[in-house]
């Protein structure tokens, strides 16, 4: 389902969708928590979102 948001991503290349694929609840979170790497995605999720404008 990752794979799937992100191909979203590359199609429609907007913050919304951006937005989106960083939520809290999104597929990349759950991974990244499933596979023990969820605070280093949180760090990542917020840096991105701060360089983009995204609150």
């Amino acid at each position: 389902m990752a794979l799937h948001d992100i191909d979203v991503l590359l199609v429609d290349l907007s913050l919304n969708q951006v937005r989106l694929l960083l939520a809290p609840t999104a597929n990349l979170q759950e991974i990244s928590i499933e596979h023990g790497w969820g605070s280093e995605f949180n760090k990542l999720a917020a840096e991105l979102e701060r360089l983009l404008g995204i609150t």
